[in-house]
Order: structure tokens, then C-alpha cells, then sequence
């Protein structure tokens, strides 16, 4: 299913006037699969019958992730489901750019260990020609790479553990820092729809992959509901620049512009990086195979002259 373009699709149809009902089963049978026209067609049916969108999408059968499904329903309830499903849309494109690029990346990194190990066992004697076991484990982790990206290309992005893992890897911290705040940033959209901070946070916690930061919002949560403001229970914890937005939107009363101002911001920051990573990872895996198909070749015609030097 191609969720943004549903998202969009919904989003317009609703801002020409058409019934929910109506607009959500049109959306869904332009963008669906055919698994999953089924549910867009009861689905429609139920909307257009008074039922509310918060009971149709709590099904089996329902594409829409928890997140997804928590923004429509806060549309729904607050006026602004439209705007809830173009945000969604914008949200979804931004997500399947990201993970391209990562799937790119971790498509170099994987090429580039490969390699080298190829040539540290070559450089050992071991023949190219004549996989080993371990060469053909190496190749199923490759293999098991190449799975993974295009898992992150369906997902649209890394999990909590990978975030973990990647942590340790050098140069990476500031492309965990800016993906981090882009999450945060989505506070944005529950509290245009008027939803209480304490709930908002609650509700944008679990897609913070930074467990540090999810564990600092546990605490922001309890602080906000005792009357502190979250930029109080953020410092320290976030970045200074994120800090200033955050307070200077709390004491305008305009948070959520300029927390959106600030995903747009960080989301900036975090495509140039992972441009600038992709820059350097995808010559370097090239320049890898290249040396590789090298040595083998080398080592092949070494074997090939050998016995008629010994002749």
C-alpha cells in the first residue's frame, strides 16, 4: 500500500467537501492492494453510517500502524482530520526518502566488510574460487544485509536496538541527535489538535528512538502535569538549539509552529548527513570490489603461470 499517497488523497478529498466515509474508501481503493480493499470498502461503509473512525480502524485488517491510527483518530475528534492526514502523508514521503538512504548505506558498509574480509583471506592464501565456509557465511551476512534494507525501506526507519548499535559507530552522532529531534518535533501535531502536553508526550515517547531521551520524557511527562513547563524537563537533555525553540514557543504560545519549524529543521540536518555518509561510503564500496576483483584476478594468473614456470 503506498501510505502517502492514501494520506494525501484522503487529506484533498475531505477538503473538497466529500463525506468521510466516501473519501476514506476512495482513497483506499485508489492506493490499496488488493488485500486490502476490503477494508477500505467496509470501512467506508461503517463511516458512512455514523460509525466513528477511532472504532474502524481498531481492526485486524488495518494497515495503519499505532501511530497512524492515534493521529487519525486526534483529527477526528479535534477537527482537523484533514490536516491530521496531510501531515501523515508528508510525514510517510519523508520516511521513505530516509530510508532509501540508509538502505544505500548500510548496502556500502556491508560491501566495503565484505571486501575486506575477501581480502584479508586472500592476502592468507585462500582461494577466491573455491568458497570456504566461512566465505559463505560471510556471503549469507551480506545477503542478510541487502534483507534488512529493503525491510528498512518498507518500515521507513531504523529501530530502537539499530539506533543503539550504531551509536558506537564514529561520525554518527550527530545523524543520531538530528533523527532523535525530528520524532520529537511530532509533538508538534497533537498539540495543534489540543491534546494535553502530558498526552502528547506520551504518545510521541515510543517513537523516540534514543532510549536516553525516551527515558527523559517518562520524567517531562510527570513534570508537566505538576505544572513545569517542558522546556524546564528538557534541559539538559536535548540540544541547546532545540531548547530555545522549545521555550521560546512556550512563552509566545505558538509551541507547535515552531516545533514544527523544528522537525523541519532537524530533518534538514539529518538528509545533508546521511548525503555526505552516502557520498563517502558508495566510491569507497566501489573502490573495494575493484581491488578485490583485482587480487583475484592477480592470484589467478599466478596460478595459471605457475606450472609453466616450472616447466
Amino acid at each position: 500500500m503506498n501510505k502517502a499517497q492514501f494520506f494525501h488523497q484522503f487529506a484533498a478529498l475531505l477538503k473538497a467537501g466529500v463525506p468521510i466515509g466516501r473519501s476514506f474508501e476512495m482513497a483506499g481503493q485508489e492506493t490499496a492492494a488488493k488485500a486490502n480493499q476490503a477494508f477500505f470498502q467496509q470501512a467506508g461503509q461503517q463511516l458512512s453510517q455514523g460509525a466513528a473512525l477511532a472504532t474502524t480502524l481498531q481492526t485486524r485488517q488495518s494497515p495503519f500502524t499505532q501511530w497512524e491510527t492515534s493521529l487519525l483518530q486526534l483529527g477526528e475528534s479535534s477537527g482537523a482530520l484533514a490536516e491530521a492526514s496531510q501531515r501523515l502523508g508528508q510525514q510517510t514521503e519523508i520516511y521513505q526518502r530516509r530510508a532509501r538512504l540508509y538502505g544505500s548505506i548500510l548496502t556500502s558498509v556491508a560491501v566495503i566488510a565484505l571486501v575486506l574480509l575477501l581480502s584479508f583471506g586472500m592476502l592468507l592464501g585462500a582461494n577466491p574460487f573455491q568458497p570456504s565456509p566461512r566465505l559463505l557465511v560471510l556471503l549469507g551476512l551480506f545477503g542478510g544485509a541487502l534483507i534488512f534494507k529493503d525491510q528498512l525501506q518498507l518500515s521507513g526507519d531504523l529501530g530502537n536496538w539499530e539506533h543503539s548499535l550504531l551509536r558506537y559507530v564514529p561520525g554518527l552522532k550527530g545523524v543520531l541527535e538530528a533523527r532523535s529531534q525530528t520524532h520529537l518535533a511530532e509533538l508538534a501535531l497533537p498539540i495543534r489538535c489540543g491534546l494535553p502536553m502530558d498526552q502528547a508526550i506520551e504518545l510521541v515517547r515510543p517513537r523516540i528512538p534514543d532510549p536516553l531521551l525516551a527515558k527523559a520524557l517518562v520524567a517531562s511527562a510527570k513534570q508537566v502535569r505538576q505544572g513545569h513547563p517542558l522546556s524546564h524537563s528538557l534541559n539538559g537533555k536535548v540540544p541547546l538549539p532545540a531548547l530555545q525553540m522549545i521555550r521560546t514557543g512556550e512563552e509566545t504560545g505558538t509551541l507547535d509552529t515552531l516545533l514544527e519549524k523544528l522537525g523541519e529543521y532537524y530533518e534538514g540536518e539529518l538528509e545533508r548527513q546521511l548525503r555526505q555518509l552516502e557520498g563517502i561510503l558508495r566510491p569507497l564500496s566501489l573502490l573495494a570490489m575493484g581491488a578485490v576483483v583485482l587480487m583475484a584476478g592477480l592470484q589467478l594468473v599466478a596460478k595459471l603461470t605457475a606450472p609453466l614456470a616450472g616447466s
